[in-house]
């Protein structure tokens, strides 16, 4: 069990009119997705509970978590992290050029526990040579 990453370079594109090579850095690179029947599936193998079951609770969560934030909580879900919403704007001279419609919300944030993301801190990395070709075809062939 691990993580997957790939290098890839680093390019100069200020300084000179070529993209020159400068370096190399990893990138960490999925698998896959895996989605709530293939989740709830795992988790009702570990527990009493059916995979309809599993998926129905997984589902609510969902939905709790949206009624929530929509009310201006944020949202923590123990070891899983803490769900909170960011906004934007434009930007402006003066407090009182902003009001409620200029103010979209660009994104749901996901913070991971501490105890979560020190856990997996300690998964190691294996290099991987795939290119997104490569993951197609592979997918075609499995």
């Amino acid at each position: 069990m691990g993580f997957f990453y790939k290098l890839k370079p680093v390019t100069d594109n200020i300084n000179s009119k070529e993209k020159a090579v400068k370096g190399f850095t990893a990138m960490a690179v999925s698998v896959g997705t895996i989605d709530l029947p293939k989740l709830a599936e795992y988790l009702s193998e570990r527990t009493t509970f059916t995979k309809q079951e599993v998926k129905g609770v997984l589902e609510l969560a969902v939905d709790g978590v949206e009624y929530y934030l929509s009310l201006g909580h944020n949202v923590s879900m123990g070891d899983l992290g803490t769900f909170s919403v960011s906004a934007e704007s434009k930007v402006v001279q003066g407090k009182d050029e902003i009001r409620g419609t200029s103010v979209d919300m660009k994104r749901i944030v996901h913070r991971p526990s501490k105890a979560m993301t020190s856990r997996l801190k300690k998964v190691p990395f294996e290099r991987v040579d795939w290119t997104r070709r490569a993951r197609k075809k592979e997918k075609e062939k499995g």
